[in-house]
């Protein structure tokens, strides 16, 4: 192979660009757990005759050669502030399932250059390609990318002159050998450019400057010819004299925004907070990306509030602009009027910036369908619910444009709407922490979760993890949070990643155990592993086959669910520090015909464990099961009916006052006509004390106000309205939180 551009070799290390402000940090991933043998003679390609393209979404990109089996990807930060890096991760993946030696087939033309034969172009792609060809290492990348500003001219990403190499040795291979199912990803940190007045050797007298604000591309390409880009905003960074006294992107808040027409003209209606103590003059910005959106739940072509955005693209974009004026600690709206020749379905991303460029809110979000020569769409806001007794205020989780609306609880008015811009699939409240009054939020297909602060209603970090299942070990301020295959630890306090744990297959949850200050976390088998907080290590492993549900710091027990003999389950309690059993076994039996049982809470009053055991298959039905842990035996089970349709199940949800220990759960009281009741039960006696039908109740993304006695549930998808039911009276209030309206997905 010839050698295109004459560079240093990148070791698998991680590497450092000091000069430059750029990090590379290589992973490689894959099923391979030896060593390959390549070899030195031709190698043919792999041909495979099925291939699945991966999609891209609001974040990353992908091209993959169905002919050779390879995908690159490039995942970006679509917006980042002056003086902040942006982070990219450049991937290559082996879609077979097989190791194999794959021929390059040569390095693309890049349409807005560089020449890629040019000596010039070594200073313009990250990262440093090698000198004598590329490495016959599985773990090494022959990945590439290139930086483009908003006028389409190449960016100089380095100012290292061409290495002087003598290649005695024998050249890189002409092919690249690959593990089976192997992914190779460097992540990569880039502060600036360099600007050289010596085009044709650009490392001389250059120097370096940040990235200013505007519109940048980033290209990354293979040497199969593959390329794939993704775009990214720089926006001025925040000044904190004067009127800006706050961080960057905190001084306007956003409550929500409305989508019609004004003549002609698409008009989207923003509303702003002002969190500032003096007036100023300001501009409100509106980008329109042309979306494809996904329909969650029923048929295509249903009228729904929810529907996900899986990607939208800069390409056929168009930008609006308003200049407004905001009074101290003002509420501002104004209408951005978008050209009619808008048609198809659009997410508006929506901000504030100062006269000199200075953003000044978060970046939000919008729904926008143009069709027919009308404008629809809105913010939707479906649920799941959560209520932070500690300010008051109600939190409602909007999947579809991937953010959370904040009604206040006295008044049921919108306060505020946190866009949250990575996060992609249904959202769901993983873990509030009341300590630092902050709430975990994530979704079912992202990589990040998202901490926000519930004093300020701002997003106080967002953390690189994937897990679902959070436990927050107060001790050491942590948070581990449950991946696929790792267990992600996270620094409470920097909200940044600090280690990796591995060893559990299958981790799907965990507990904190106070009294040994370890976290024990379940695999997929069954099997229990103790976790030192400290450490974090494995220092054990719990023989006791089953699931730990709970760590009862009154007695200092440790309870774990396990599968028996008779097709039910068993109820165990553990020693927190020795893991030996305590106490005779609890059996629960299997009387529904399916074993689908469900930790609720644990009564601090009245010292009982209750479980949901739900109903069978094709059935009506199911108990709430209490356990009392003073004589480890069962001592009630209340009927609490729902419904397992097989395909179907729709089961009850479970609310605990902590002022008094009672329980509140919804039931389906008819199945037949969707009737759905309240119950209260009584935690000293385990009765039911009341049973009530308000209207329109709904089932599930329940939340309780413990302060004003309010229960609050949304329908879920199909509504934006929120349902307020006051305990005392039986009142029952709506709330409009979304401004939806006539959205329709597309068939």
């Amino acid at each position: 192979m010839a050698i295109i551009i004459a560079a240093i070799i990148i070791s698998a290390t991680a590497l450092s660009y000091s000069s430059f402000e750029t990090t590379v940090t290589r992973t490689v991933s894959g099923t391979t757990t030896t060593s390959i043998q390549v070899s030195t003679t031709t190698v043919t390609t792999i041909s495979t005759t099925t291939c699945s393209e991966v999609g891209s979404n609001a974040t990353s990109a992908f091209a993959t050669d169905c002919q050779l089996g390879i995908t690159l990807g490039l995942e970006t930060d679509p917006y980042i502030t002056i003086g902040q890096n942006e982070t990219l991760s450049v991937s290559l993946t082996n879609d077979l399932t097989i190791p194999r030696d794959v021929n390059y087939t040569g390095l693309p033309a890049l349409p807005r250059g560089p020449n890629l034969s040019s000596a010039a172009a070594y200073d313009y792609v990250l990262p440093l390609q090698p000198a004598c060809g590329y490495p016959s290492e599985s773990s090494y990348e022959p990945a590439f990318f290139a930086v483009y500003n908003g006028s389409g001219a190449p960016v100089q990403l380095n100012d290292s002159p061409i290495p002087i190499v003598s290649c005695l040795s024998s050249p890189g291979q002409s092919y690249h050998p690959f593990d089976a199912s192997q992914t190779i990803t460097e992540d990569l940190s880039i502060g600036g450019q360099w600007m050289s007045t010596d085009a044709s050797q650009p490392w001389v007298n250059g120097t370096y400057s940040q990235f200013g604000p505007g519109n940048y591309t980033v290209v990354a390409f293979d040497p199969w010819q593959q390329l794939v880009e993704r775009n990214f905003t720089v926006l001025s960074g925040a000044t904190t004299a004067g009127s800006f006294a706050h961080p960057a992107n905190e001084s306007f808040q956003f409550a929500q925004a409305t989508v019609g027409k004004v003549g002609s003209s698409v008009a989207v209606n923003a509303t702003f907070h002002s969190e500032l103590s003096e007036p100023v003059s300001t501009d409100l910005i509106g980008i329109a990306y042309p979306a494809v959106t996904e329909n969650p739940e029923g048929l295509p072509g249903g009228v729904l509030c929810c529907p996900l955005v899986r990607s939208y693209s800069a390409a056929g974009s168009a930008a609006a602009s308003n200049k407004i004026g905001a009074g101290p600690h003002a509420q501002v709206s104004s209408n951005l009027l978008f050209p009619s020749s808008l048609n198809g379905t659009y997410l508006v991303k929506l901000y504030i910036i100062s006269s000199n460029g200075t953003l000044l809110s978060p970046i939000s979000s919008v729904f926008l369908q143009v069709t027919g020569g009308t404008a629809d769409g809105g913010q939707a806001d479906a649920g799941p619910t959560f209520f932070d007794n500690s300010n008051g205020l109600l939190y409602v989780a909007d999947s579809g444009i991937d953010s959370i609306s904040v009604v206040n609880g006295s008044t049921d008015r919108l306060v505020a709407t946190i866009s949250l811009p990575e996060i992609i699939g249904n959202l769901d409240f993983h873990l509030y922490d009341p300590g630092n009054h902050e709430l975990y939020v994530g979704g079912d297909n992202s990589s990040v979760v998202y901490e926000v602060n519930t004093s300020s209603n701002f997003i106080a970090a967002k953390l690189p993890t994937t897990g679902a299942s959070l436990v927050y070990d107060p001790g050491n301020g942590k948070i581990f949070a449950f991946g696929p295959s790792l267990i992600h630890v996270i620094n409470d306090s920097t909200n940044k990643l600090i280690a990796n744990i591995s060893g559990i297959q299958g981790p799907g949850g965990g507990v904190y155990d106070a009294s040994s200050g370890e976290i024990l976390a379940t695999a997929y088998n069954g099997t229990t592993f103790a976790i030192n907080a400290t450490s974090d290590r494995i220092v054990g492993r719990i023989l006791s086959s089953g699931t730990i549900f709970l760590d009862d710091t009154d007695n200092g027990l440790l309870y774990i669910s396990q599968v028996n003999s008779a097709g039910g389950q068993s109820i165990m309690a553990l020693n927190a520090t020795t893991f030996q059993q305590v106490g005779p076994k609890i059996s629960v039996p299997n009387s529904t015909g399916v074993f689908l049982l469900k930790f609720v809470v644990y009564d601090s009053f009245n010292k009982d464990i209750y479980l949901y055991n739900a109903p069978g298959f094709g059935s009506n039905g199911g108990e709430l099961i209490a356990i009392s842990t003073a004589s480890s035996s069962i001592v009630a089970s209340i009927p609490v009916p729902g419904v397992n349709g097989g395909l179907v199940i729709d089961l009850p949800s479970f609310l605990y006052d902590q002022t008094n220990g009672d329980i509140y759960a919804t039931e389906v009281a008819n199945a037949h006509n969707a009737t759905i009741g309240l119950l209260e039960i009584n935690a000293s006696s385990n009765t039911i004390v009341s049973q009530t039908f308000p209207p329109d109740m709904p089932l599930n993304f329940v939340s309780l106000d413990t302060k004003d006695g309010m229960l609050y549930g949304a329908y879920g998808f199909g509504s934006s309205t929120i349902f307020g039911l006051n305990l005392a009276s039986g009142s029952v209030t709506t709330i409009e939180v979304g401004t939806y309206q006539g959205y329709t997905l597309p068939p």
